[in-house]
């Protein structure tokens, strides 16, 4: 009991605990989503769900590297006790993910027919449920950077684990009705979490914006490391799933794609 009153006393103790706990629950709801999804639909249309979010997580490398760069600097404000620059950095973060996901729309529709072609996926409704997955979890680390920076983790822990299992729900009641369906679940539950980690970060809206200045040098030497090193190892468990897709038949890339997830257990284990 000592050592239990100790770790609760200590904060870094403390936060590490639900950290973890909230860490291993998430992730165990993204295996669980795929094991129920791959099961309800078959390995045909599992290998289109398996190779969409094995683009998915390509595509939302720099979603990754954006929480992590917002954290850093979101953590340096609560430590100088600066709100109002917090406040600054969540717009003005906000505003350049929504004009930049307008852009990204600009030069992803054309490639669409490419990714067609890559993935032997017909339907064009699905890439374009794919956009907006990656345009909603873009716009999530704003909050997720605001509530880590700010050492919100009971609730950055629990809306997390709440969302990833409204998409496990999504994924049982719409996998039986195709792909496109099932990915809108993935939409929805992502703007549901968009909505709950707002409304612990509602503090900073009380504060006037500060002015904030961020060196373009730093932020460069921050992120570039960040981002190939995020890249690599997202290249190194994803690619396969896209060449199996684009090389072999859809039942063979479907079972493929099932036992791959098996294989990835230690990284749904000890991804953040």
């Amino acid at each position: 009991m000592k050592k239990i009153s100790g770790i609760i006393a200590n904060p870094v103790a403390r936060n590490s605990a639900i950290m973890f706990v909230g860490t291993m629950a998430t992730n165990f709801g993204a295996y669980l989503y795929h094991v129920v999804v791959g099961r309800i639909m078959g390995p045909e249309k599992y290998s289109e769900i398996a190779a969409l979010f094995s683009l998915l997580f390509l595509l939302s490398v720099p979603a990754n590297v954006i929480q992590v760069v917002l954290t850093k600097y979101f953590s340096v404000y609560k430590a100088s006790h600066d709100v109002g620059a917090a406040r600054t950095l969540f717009m003005k973060s906000l505003t350049y993910i929504v004009v930049a996901s307008i852009v990204g729309l600009l030069i992803y529709l054309p490639l669409i027919p490419l990714l067609q072609n890559l993935l032997h996926i017909k339907d064009f409704g699905v890439f374009l449920s794919l956009y907006a997955i990656v345009v909603s979890t873009f716009i999530m680390t704003s909050c997720t950077g605001l509530l880590i920076g700010f050492q919100k983790f009971l609730a950055f822990s629990g809306f997390s684990t709440i969302m990833i299992f409204l998409r496990l729900l999504s994924g049982f009641l719409l996998a039986s009705f195709g792909v496109a369906l099932t990915l809108f679940g993935n939409v929805v539950s992502n703007i549901i979490g968009i909505i709950l980690f707002l409304l612990p970060i509602q503090f900073v809206f009380k504060k006037a914006p500060d002015k904030i200045t961020i060196h373009r040098k730093e932020v460069l030497a921050y992120v570039i490391p960040t981002f190939l090193a995020i890249l690599g190892l997202t290249i190194f468990y994803n690619i396969d799933v896209v060449l199996v897709k684009h090389f072999f038949e859809p039942a063979q890339a479907g079972i493929y794609a099932s036992l791959a997830i098996f294989g990835k257990i230690i990284f749904f284990a000890s991804s953040p």
